[in-house]
């Protein structure tokens, strides 16, 4: 019996002895990473934090579709559409994101004329995505919007900069007399306060009817605006809408989770 324990004895200390081996060797040959499901290296949680991604996108939440509307010209088959969205982080960003939008007809056919297209979303931001004069083969009777989630690449905002550093002012909705073409204009000015030389700005309008129903949306792009410069804009509209008591929102975007849309201007 003792011969058996002392056998015992011996062979547990060599499996030990081997099971120290095998631990040690792992830890020096093998090399953590962000996906294997273990708590190693850097990183203050599984898999994030230190060299990983931060721990808090684990509970990031993706954009939610607050709403879409889409007007057609007489035809029919050119189109405005938008979908507002809002992102329910308040830390965090979608720096950039890739969405589809698709068109269904009679019988909730599809029509073959998806659009593709990317977008970003501030922090606790709420915004449209605004697709306009765009061809669709076919008459519109509902429009679809979706986010491609794996493509969002999420951001925080950089402390320097503030959203409120581009304003619009002087706007001003009429409609048009012959013989100037098109039906309506919205005309306006936009202010850049920032400390930056900044670029791709979109300036978009959401008009409403008496009852606050949207009748019409429109947007233009700038491609650059100065540290404190301030620029002419014009949103303008080819079909009829209902403008009487029309009042309207501005709005402008620029995506200030992009490094690459700021210059910094250095004094000397």
């Amino acid at each position: 019996m003792r011969r058996f324990l002392k056998q015992l004895v011996i062979a547990s200390i060599f499996i030990g002895l081997g099971i120290g081996v095998v631990v040690i060797a792992w830890n020096m040959l093998y090399t953590p990473t962000c996906f294997d499901r273990i708590k190693n290296g850097s990183e203050t949680g599984v898999d994030c934090g230190g060299s990983c991604s931060s721990c808090e996108l684990k509970t990031v939440s993706t954009p939610v579709v607050l709403r879409s509307v889409k007007f057609s010209d007489i035809t029919g088959n050119v189109i405005d559409t938008g979908i507002q969205l809002r992102n329910p982080n308040a830390s965090w960003g979608a720096k950039q994101f890739s969405y589809t939008i698709n068109f269904y007809g009679a019988a909730d056919a599809l029509i073959p004329a998806s659009l593709h297209g990317t977008s970003f979303l501030l922090p606790g931001q709420t915004r449209w995505i605004m697709e306009t004069a765009k061809f669709v083969p076919g008459r519109v009777e509902r429009v679809e919007f979706a986010i491609a989630t794996q493509t969002i690449a999420w951001a925080k905002l950089k402390p320097y900069i503030e959203e409120t550093d581009f304003t619009i002012q002087n706007t001003a909705l009429r409609k048009l007399i012959s013989p100037a073409s098109g039906y309506a204009e919205l005309i306006g000015r936009i202010s850049n306060k920032s400390q930056f030389d900044a670029k791709d700005f979109e300036i978009q309008a959401v008009v409403y009817d008496a009852k606050k129903q949207i009748v019409a949306i429109g947007n233009t792009m700038m491609k650059s605006l100065r540290q404190g410069e301030t620029r002419d804009f014009r949103i303008f509209w080819q079909r009829a809408f209902d403008g009487q008591d029309a009042s309207f929102d501005t709005f402008v975007n620029v995506n200030v989770l992009q490094d690459s849309n700021f210059l910094q201007k250095y004094e000397y």
